[in-house]
């Protein structure tokens, strides 16, 4: 009989334990994932994120980040995140909650996270307008025209 209890209480302490490392491990991720955008240094998101948000938000974000300009990112930097909680939702899922604090921005929201080839991953996934799906092409000519147009903007500002 005393074995079975000490047993038992073996197994909850070690369940314990092993939802407190994932906690952590959720935290540090999400952390990772939220420093590195709220500070724009998108590539350095991708590791923290799934392969659905590397191939979604990470791509458009580094797409977009060309035509970025510099100088309103700088006004709102540094980003500071503080991770405020984390609750595991199934196996496979949980969602980081956090503030975010610039000189701009102050920010309280939460980002999923996955579990992806044993690890947690955050699973922003921004949906792409079918226009940017599509087959269809714009010509070359409509798209030198709109970075003319843009190159001109600058200059002029």
């Amino acid at each position: 009989m005393k074995s079975r209890v000490v047993i038992l209480v073996a197994a909850c302490l070690l369940a314990g334990c092993s939802g407190n490392s994932q906690k952590k491990e959720i935290e540090r991720v999400a952390y990772a994932y939220l420093d590195a955008m709220g500070n724009y240094r998108i590539e350095e998101a991708a590791p923290f994120s799934s392969t659905e948000a590397r191939n979604t938000t990470i791509a458009v974000f580094l797409r977009l980040m060309k035509f970025a300009d510099t100088a309103k990112l700088m006004e709102n930097t540094p980003a500071e995140i503080t991770i405020t909680g984390v609750r595991i939702l199934t196996d496979t899922t949980a969602r980081a909650y956090f503030h975010k604090h610039t000189p701009i921005v102050e920010q309280t929201d939460s980002i999923p996270l996955v579990l992806e080839d044993g690890q947690w991953l955050v699973d922003v996934c921004i949906k792409m307008p079918s226009f940017m799906t599509d087959t269809i092409q714009l010509p070359d000519s409509v798209i030198r025209k709109q970075l003319e147009a843009n190159r001109n903007k600058s200059v002029a500002q």
